[in-house]
């Protein structure tokens, strides 16, 4: 079911709806020979013999307050608090519609303004008298029952029942299925009764967003000489594969006051099954066949009063089994004898249904880029596939507007099934009408990144698809919704490279001829200026120039030898543009090929060995003739 959030217990309205509820309580009924055998049905109206208005409180049973999902079977708290259980059925398009005419669903939920509920337990109880006049050890109780989410432990005076009864526990714990029709349960409740006050507790397993439960609670009658025959049938198998086994147990037992004998036993096989084995067990005196192949035919020649013959049917699927089985038993005691609880005349059946599996898809969703800039456009793959074996008619495809993102708008194409809309804008919700097996939904979604994006942030776009009916997630058949999730980083449009060049001195000469060459924008490099914008920034010397139309870095014949740097910016032409600077290094050499100090000055020449002889040489004589002109 879907999963929201639970409002608080305590607003006026239910603490009001609480303390009215609590005041119309009735006391315990008293069972007896005579007594109304629906007394104990959940939503029953005493007045009519029908079933309660919705909303109203039931008259006898309660319920605990929500108890955390501990996950397993155990009694309620001792400090349990008990209110009242409303009758109505709070998810008709989900929960059985009431086979009873007398019996309805019942939940806490049922007068407060939110009428979800959080994972967790539940407890129903309800508290009888049971006259002195009725041995304890002949009462039965039969429970035809379904649950949200199920039945996990029914307790009589505290004592659980589970392992002296069938049909218990309900299968599924939180996640199962027990609101449907098909995983409608019974069981026969025969131990552990006592004269004077009996409390009847049931612990419901339910997973948001609703719990209920919903019992036909019929009473034999205890006081009367007559066998009366129970049969109940279950399968815990959940799911119809070709070529597999489905077990089946069929309990006929004797809830009466009086021993039985010569009763029929009927289990035909449906279709569906390929073949069948089955045995049998009795216990308490009553004598059946041991064991036997196809479908059950069988008479249990004795069934004393408490016991029971308790059948085993292996039945194997055929290789072209229908997407459900039903396969119902029948038992026909001798003259005389009723069926329990309703106390009908025979034949008395009972049903076990194993419903086809739940819808289950996969979903997968991919980016085509893994960074973009602000305002960039990132395109996302959502793929919705049917794995499994039914369809999933009515699958939601949702996708939300991610945080970062400015805006989306998306296409959609089918493979075996057609899509809901062709094209869409903004955020994607989509319901598809029908999905067979095997059939692809694909979307693609484009989505432009926010101008404000923050540069090294990340932007996370999830999209979830929930199949229908509990349906799973593949692979590993997880519950649903199915999730998937692509993460773009948010990176800078342009990126600018360092350049250098080395030119000779005394000519105008390029360095550089384009300096966007080891530049990036967009992720792609050598952007043209058609896309950037150049700016120098700065030169140390005036004759060399950034040339920003065409990206060239030129130097002046007036530059003499030496090193020197320009510094230039390039920008995106983004409405809220993205920028990056750089350096271009350039060397000037002289006419011989040697470079300056790096100052920006001519360098001094040099004279080799022979130069500084001839050098000394021409000062000394000129030395020597100065001496001679001054007479010394």
């Amino acid at each position: 079911m879907h999963r929201t959030f639970r409002k608080p217990w305590h607003t006026a309205l239910v603490v009001a709806g609480l303390a009215l509820s609590h005041a119309a309580l009735a006391a315990p009924p008293t069972l007896s020979c005579n007594s109304n055998a629906s007394t104990l049905n959940t939503g029953y109206n005493l007045a009519t013999n029908g079933i309660l208005p919705d909303g109203s409180p039931d008259a006898h049973w309660e319920v605990s307050e929500m108890q955390p999902p501990a996950g397993i079977v155990q009694p309620p708290p001792a400090t349990v608090n008990w209110g009242p259980a409303y009758v109505g059925n709070l998810v008709p398009v989900a929960w059985a519609a009431s086979p009873f005419g007398n019996a309805n669903w019942i939940s806490r939920e049922g007068a407060s303004v939110d009428k979800t509920s959080p994972t967790g337990d539940w407890y129903y109880r309800y508290q009888f008298y049971l006259d002195p006049a009725v041995t304890p050890s002949t009462f039965a109780l039969s429970m035809n029952f379904n649950s949200d989410n199920s039945v996990a432990e029914v307790y009589v005076n505290g004592v659980a029942q589970s392992g002296q009864t069938t049909g218990l526990p309900q299968p599924g714990g939180y996640t199962g299925m027990g609101y449907a029709s098909a995983q409608a349960a019974s069981t026969l409740l025969n131990h552990n009764w006592q004269t004077g006050l009996n409390t009847l507790v049931v612990q419901i397993q339910s997973g948001a967003n609703y719990e209920g439960f919903m019992a036909q609670m019929v009473a034999n009658a205890v006081c009367d000489s007559t066998p009366q025959i129970n049969v109940s049938k279950t399968t815990p198998s959940t799911t119809i594969v070709a070529g597999a086994t489905i077990d089946y147990t069929i309990v006929v037992s004797n809830v009466g006051t009086a021993a039985a004998t010569n009763v029929a036993v009927s289990d035909p096989l449906p279709a569906g099954f390929s073949s069948a084995t089955w045995s049998c067990v009795a216990t308490g005196g009553a004598v059946c066949s041991p064991s036997g192949s196809g479908g059950i035919t069988d008479t249990i020649t004795s069934l004393p009063v408490g016991s029971k013959a308790t059948y085993t049917l292996h039945g194997v699927v055929s290789n072209s089994p229908p997407s459900s089985i039903v396969n119902t038993a029948s038992v026909t005691p001798p003259g005389g004898a009723v069926c329990a609880p309703s106390g009908s005349a025979p034949p008395c059946t009972s049903s076990a249904s194993v419903p086809p599996p739940p819808p289950q898809v996969s979903f997968t969703k991919t980016a085509n880029v893994a960074s973009a800039s602000p305002g960039g456009t990132v395109r996302y793959t959502l793929t919705l596939r049917n794995t499994g074996s039914v369809s999933a008619n009515g699958t939601v495809v949702s996708d939300p507007l991610p945080t970062g993102a400015a805006s989306m708008s998306w296409t959609c194409s089918a493979s075996g099934t057609s899509c809901p809309a062709a094209s869409g804008s903004g955020a994607l919700s989509q319901t598809i009408a029908s999905l067979p097996t095997g059939a692809i939904v694909t979307y693609t979604v484009t989505a432009i990144l926010s101008n404000s994006a923050v540069v090294g942030s990340t932007v996370t776009n999830t999209a979830s698809a929930t199949p229908p009916g509990g349906g799973t997630c593949a692979p590993g058949n997880t519950a649903s919704p199915c999730s998937a999730s692509a993460v773009t980083t948010v990176a800078s449009t342009v990126q600018a490279g360092n350049d250098a060049g080395v030119v000779t001195a005394g000519s105008s000469s390029t360095a550089v001829p384009n300096v966007l060459a080891n530049d990036s924008n967009l992720g792609s490099s050598n952007p043209s200026l058609a896309a950037v914008t150049l700016t120098q920034l700065s030169s140390t010397h005036a004759g060399i120039v950034l040339n920003t139309g065409t990206g060239a870095v030129t130097v002046g014949a007036s530059v003499p030898a030496g090193n020197y740097t320009l510094s230039y910016r390039v920008c995106d032409r983004a409405p809220t543009p993205n920028c990056a600077t750089a350096t271009v290094s350039i060397t000037v050499t002289g006419a011989g090929g040697a470079g300056g100090g790096g100052s920006g000055i001519t360098g001094i020449p040099t004279l080799g060995e022979w130069g500084l002889i001839l050098l000394s040489s021409l000062l000394l004589g000129f030395g020597m003739r100065a001496r001679r002109n001054t007479g010394h």
